[in-house]
C-alpha cells in the first residue's frame, strides 16, 4: 500500500534533518580532531629519534608505539573524503590522539632524563680523568675508582631501559665527586668548599661519614680545613682566642669578661688558621658524640670558642649569650679528670652510682661534654622545670638569702640581725647577749654561725667535701653560696648517695651538666636513676 505523500514528505523532511545533523557533528569532530593532531606526529618522532641512540636504543619503545598509533589513525581518516567519513572513525581516532597527548610529557621526560643521564655519566668518566692526572690522587683513591664503577653501571642500566635505576646510579656517582673534592682539599690544606660539606652531612648517615673524614686527617692538616667541618656539622660559629684575651697582667683585663661577646669580642686566632689542629679535632671528637639535636639543633649554643693556650684554666658556657669558652689547653697535656673520688662522695654511695669503670678519661674531653650539657639544659630549661624534685636532689635557687638566713637562726638560735647582714656580706657588729642568756653561751653560737657561713661560701668549695656537705646540712638540706654573686642554693643531703662528683653539687646547672658529662663519657652505669631521663633527651 502506499503511503501518503504528506507523510513521505514529513519522512523526507526527518531523514535530511538528521543527516545535517551527523554532517554538522562529523565536521565539527573533524576540527577537533585536526587541531588535537597538530603538531603531535613531530613531537612524538622527535621524541623516538632522541631516544634512538646506541645507549638508550631499548627506551624508544613506548616513544615508537605511540607514534604509530596517531599515524595509523590519521591515516585511517585520511583515507576516506568528508562524505563519507563517521562519526565513530573521528571518535576512535580523536581516543588515540587524547593518549598520546597525555603520554606526551611522560615521554618528553624521559627524553630529558635519558639525556642529563648520559650527560652525567660523560661528566662522571671525565671528572675520574681529571683526577687521574692529580698529584693527590691517593688521597681519593677510593672515590675515584667508585666513580668509574658507578659510572660504568649506569651506562650499563640505561642500556637495558631501566633509566630510573641508572639516574639512582649517577646521584652515588655525583655524591662521592662531592666527597673526592673535600677529600683532596682537605689533604692539600685547602679549606673544603661550606656548601659540599652542607651536602655531605645532609644524607642520611651523613655525620657519621664526615666524622669518618675528620679522623683520618693527617696529623698536619691545618686549623682552617677542620673549622669549615666543625661550624657545618655542629651549627655554631668557632672562634679561636688569643692567649692574650686571658692575660692577667694586661691593664684592660676584666677576667672573663673580655672573652665574651656580650662584653667585647676579645681577640681570636684567625690571622693563625695555618696552625695544626689537634685540639681542634679533639673538640670536634668530644662533640661527634652527641646527638645532633644537643649541638646542631641547639638555639643555645651559637658560638664555640676556644683559647689557644698551653696552659689551662675555667671552661665555661654563658646562656645569655648562646655560647661556650674552652679554656682546657692543650688535649695531649690535659690531666684525668676523678669520678667517684672517696672524699667526694659517701662511704655509702649507692651500688648503681658508682663509676661503671676506670677507663681514664681527661678534663679536656670531660669538660667539652659538661659546657655542652650546660647549653642543653638552657635549651630545655631542663632544672628550671624540676625546682624541689628529690629525683632531681630537691635543688632550690633561693631569691636573696632571706630563707638561708632563716635555716641557720633556727639551726643556731642566734640573733636575726646579724646572720641576715652576715649573708648579705655585710660586716655586723656583735650583737649582746640577750636578757637571760649565758654571754659564754652566746659568743659559742656566734662562733659557729661564723664557722657555718665560712664554711658555705662559694670561694671555699663548700661541694667538693663529703664531710663539709655533711656539716652544712641543716634539716637534710645543705644550704651553700654556689657562686660569688651571690647565689644561694640548696639541695638534699642525700642526693650525694647518687653521686658522680662533688662538682655535680655546686649548683642545679652543675648538678644537670656532671650527669650528662658522666653519661657522655659512659661512666654511669645501666641502672644508674638519671640513666633513665638521660637516654630520653638524646631525642628531645
Amino acid at each position: 500500500m502506499t503511503r501518503p505523500l504528506p507523510e513521505l514528505l514529513e519522512s523526507a523532511v526527518k531523514a535530511c534533518a538528521d543527516a545535517e545533523m551527523e554532517l554538522a557533528l562529523i565536521d565539527g569532530m573533524k576540527r577537533q580532531l585536526d587541531a588535537e593532531a597538530a603538531g603531535l606526529p613531530a613531537k612524538l618522532e622527535n621524541c623516538v629519534n632522541q631516544l634512538d641512540t646506541l645507549a638508550l636504543k631499548t627506551l624508544r619503545g613506548t616513544a615508537d608505539v605511540q607514534l604509530l598509533k596517531v599515524r595509523g589513525a590519521l591515516n585511517k581518516v585520511a583515507k576516506t573524503g568528508p562524505l563519507a567519513q563517521r562519526s565513530a572513525d573521528l571518535q576512535e581516532a580523536l581516543a588515540v590522539i587524547g593518549a598520546a597527548n597525555a603520554r606526551l610529557p611522560d615521554l618528553e621526560t624521559l627524553v630529558a632524563e635519558a639525556t642529563n643521564l648520559l650527560n652525567g655519566v660523560k661528566k662522571l668518566r671525565e671528572s675520574a680523568d681529571d683526577w687521574e692526572k692529580e698529584k693527590l690522587r691517593y688521597a681519593i683513591r677510593t672515590e675515584l675508582d667508585a666513580v668509574r664503577a658507578l659510572a660504568d653501571e649506569a651506562f650499563q642500566q640505561a642500556q637495558g631501559g631501566d633509566i630510573h635505576a641508572a639516574l639512582k646510579t649517577l646521584a652515588k656517582g655525583d655524591q662521592f665527586v662531592i666527597d673526592a673534592g673535600v677529600k683532596k682539599k682537605m689533604a692539600a690544606n685547602e679549606e673544603p668548599d661550606a656548601a659540599d660539606i652542607q651536602a655531605i652531612i645532609g644524607r642520611e648517615g651523613g655525620d657519621a661519614q664526615l666524622d669518618e673524614m675528620i679522623k683520618n686527617l693527617d696529623e698536619s692538616t691545618q686549623r682552617k680545613v677542620v673549622r669549615i667541618a666543625f661550624q657545618a656539622r655542629f651549627g655554631c660559629k668557632l672562634e679561636m682566642l688569643h692567649d692574650n684575651t686571658f692575660d692577667v697582667n694586661d691593664p684592660q683585663y676584666d677576667g672573663s669578661t673580655m672573652a665574651r661577646d656580650g662584653s667585647g669580642d676579645g681577640w681570636w686566632t684567625t690571622a693563625e688558621e695555618d696552625k695544626k689542629s689537634p685540639d681542634l679535632r679533639r673538640f670536634y671528637k668530644v662533640m661527634s658524640k652527641l646527638p645532633a639535636k644537643h649541638t646542631r639543633d641547639n638555639a643555645k649554643l651559637e658560638k664555640f670558642r676556644y683559647r689557644d693556650s698551653e696552659t689551662a684554666d675555667s671552661s665555661w658556657a654563658w646562656s645569655d649569650y648562646n655560647e661556650v669558652v674552652m679554656n682546657e689547653g692543650r688535649a695531649d697535656k690535659s690531666g684525668i679528670y676523678g669520678c667517684g673520688r672517696p672524699e667526694e662522695v659517701p662511704d655509702d654511695v649507692k651500688e648503681a652510682c658508682k663509676p661503671a669503670n676506670d677507663e681514664p678519661i681527661t678534663y679536656f674531653d670531660w669538660n667539652t661534654a659538661h659546657e655542652v650539657g650546660h647549653t642543653l639544659d638552657a635549651k630545655l630549661g631542663f632544672m628550671k622545670s624540676r625546682t624541689n624534685q628529690s629525683k632531681f636532689a630537691g635543688w632550690r635557687e633561693h631569691v636573696g638569702s632571706d630563707e638561708v638566713a632563716d635555716a641557720l637562726i633556727k639551726e643556731y638560735a642566734f640573733d636575726d640581725a646579724y646572720v641576715r647582714d652576715l649573708l648579705n656580706g655585710g660586716a655586723p657588729a656583735v650583737p649582746a647577749a640577750p636578757p637571760g642568756v649565758d654571754p659564754v653561751d652566746w659568743s659559742q653560737k656566734k662562733t659557729l654561725v661564723d664557722a657555718h657561713y665560712e664554711k658555705m661560701k662559694a670561694g671555699n668549695n663548700p661541694w667538693a667535701s663529703q664531710a663539709t656537705a655533711k656539716s652544712l646540712a641543716i634539716g637534710g638540706r645543705v644550704y651553700q653560696q654556689s657562686y660569688d654573686t651571690p647565689s644561694w642554693t640548696s639541695y638534699e643531703l642525700s642526693a650525694r648517695q647518687e653521686a658522680i662528683s662533688g662538682y655535680q653539687f655546686r649548683s642545679p646547672l652543675e648538678w644537670f651538666s656532671e650527669l650528662f658529662a658522666a653519661y657522655k663519657s659512659k661512666k654511669l652505669k645501666p641502672d644508674h636513676p638519671a640513666m633513665e631521663w638521660l637516654t630520653r633527651l638524646d631525642s628531645q
